[in-house]
């Protein structure tokens, strides 16, 4: 284990077609980033800085689709 710093954001969702059912489906995308040991702060700039740009909302919502 690095003990790195690892955070996933969601930032949509993208529709698709799945072959297997025969239906349009939306999933999810995500941004993943990892940093180095100490640079916590720098990280949550970082997604503070993507929710000030629009890039990523603010709201948390679960189900089906966010």
């Amino acid at each position: 284990m690095a003990a790195l710093l690892d955070h996933m954001v969601p930032i949509g969702e993208r529709a698709c077609y799945a072959h297997v059912t025969g239906r349009n489906q939306t999933l999810p995308v995500s941004i993943g980033t990892v940093a180095a040991v100490g640079c916590d702060q720098m990280s949550m700039d970082l997604i503070a800085d993507l929710a000030d740009e629009g890039i990523v909302s603010g709201e948390v919502k679960t189900g089906i689709s966010i």
